[in-house]
């Protein structure tokens, strides 16, 4: 196995703003700094020409609760629930099959986050040291083995033809390695990159006050999207707390490129073949946290951690939050990628929708094509309406009950 150990400058350029928004001086910096301090009110057109409501069907087979993720393929919705994988049209909205079961037997997995095949479509899921993965038809067609300990809520693998490749970070066992590394998909690693030696201390249990775990909805109110693959919070006696977000998305397709960017990260890099190569910086100037002060809650409430990141052709969408060990106020972000323009909106409603003039849209998650996708449930769009009662609903959306399934509100680029 080669290790190749990388060795990176990374350059932030402060760059000049107005009241709307500001635009990056050098290609390849967002000047987050500058427009957190500019704030602006993004809307839906800037992320998309249109608008589409699908309100997912309800049946007793696809009744889909309170604490659920959202995946857009190319024709379909997946939505995990805490122990099923449910499958929908995209267009309609129907109810189609569960992909998989819950379960400790061969064909089973022991979580149901999921993991997928940008191309192939083929749906992996983990199941102790590999992924058994299912086509959409619901088809269990095999599995997929990591190297031991490969698989762990710090780890989060972008699958290839017959590999994988697998980011491993911040754990509770410390005294690893964080690693960037390729898996044969038979148990073996193939080459990897060293990211930091000895990253992360093991967590002393004697010296933990206590462990919250944080899903779904419930994670998202608390930390924004950084909780929704779930978050794990742990206040220690010293008073110190640690986030680790489980499966963070830090490996993603963009056209034809590979990106990386490691949870907290002011870097996205391009995956190249020997090395890592910077794409992207978030500057956050004189608000970017020192090390040494990671985990404190005292004296740190003026800095910005950039916290998640989802990119499509045309655009970057971020979220920032400032006083993240503290009062946590949460910000959205824009990066448009042809012009370097640069927007943060201190309102998290979300998106204003300049499109259809309906509910602000607040990303919960994207596709490679460029789309943006948020749900919405019949109670929070009757309770809108109350609000703003001379706004028109939507005609897919005047039929809801009460207890129907969530309506995915996709925007088209």
């Amino acid at each position: 196995m080669r290790r190749i150990v990388l060795w990176i400058t990374l350059i932030s350029v402060l760059a000049g703003c107005t009241n709307q928004g500001s635009r990056n001086d050098i290609l390849n910096t967002i000047n987050v700094l500058s427009a957190w301090e500019n704030p602006v009110k993004l809307t839906c057109s800037q992320l998309g020409k249109s608008i589409r409501y699908v309100p997912l069907e309800t049946t007793d087979s696809s009744l889909i609760g309170d604490n659920y993720n959202v995946h857009l393929l190319k024709n379909h919705i997946l939505v995990r629930t805490d122990n099923r994988a449910l499958l929908f049209d995209k267009e309609t909205g129907k109810y189609l099959r569960q992909i998989g079961h819950l379960g400790d037997d061969p064909e089973g997995y022991l979580t149901n986050v999921c993991f997928i095949h940008p191309e192939k479509e083929e749906i992996g899921f983990p199941h102790h040291d590999e992924l058994v993965k299912y086509d959409l038809d619901g088809r269990y067609i095999g599995e997929m083995d990591f190297p031991a300990g490969g698989l762990s809520n710090s780890c989060y693998p972008l699958l290839g033809d017959s590999s994988a490749l697998v980011y491993r970070g911040q754990s509770f066992s410390g005294n690893e390695n964080f690693l960037l590394f390729q898996t044969s998909g038979r148990g073996e690693v193939k080459d990897s990159v060293v990211l930091l030696n000895n990253g992360n201390a093991a967590v002393n249990p004697a010296e933990i006050q206590s462990i919250s775990v944080f899903k779904g909805l419930n994670a998202m109110s608390y930390i924004g999207l950084l909780g929704y693959n779930g978050s794990i919070l742990i206040q220690m006696k010293d008073n110190k707390l640690l986030i680790i977000p489980t499966y963070y998305p830090s490996l993603w397709y963009c056209e034809e490129n590979i990106r990386f960017r490691e949870p907290f990260s002011d870097t996205i890099f391009t995956v190249k073949e020997k090395a890592l190569e910077p794409f992207i910086v978030f500057n956050r100037g004189e608000r970017r946290m020192p090390k040494e002060k990671e985990g404190e809650k005292e004296g740190t409430s003026q800095y910005i951690a950039v916290t998640y990141v989802m990119e499509t052709p045309h655009v970057i969408y971020f979220q920032c939050i400032k006083d993240l060990y503290g009062k946590r106020e949460l910000s959205n972000g824009l990066y448009n990628k042809s012009n370097g323009w640069v927007g943060v909106d201190k309102n998290m409603e979300g998106f204003e929708d300049d499109l259809t003039h309906f509910m602000p849209f607040l990303p919960e998650s994207y596709s490679s094509e460029g789309e943006f996708v948020s749900t919405i449930l019949p109670t929070d769009i009757w309770e809108w309406q109350k609000e703003n009662e001379e706004a028109n609903l939507p005609e897919a959306l005047r039929n809801l009950r009460e207890d129907d399934n969530p309506v995915c509100v996709i925007i088209e680029p």
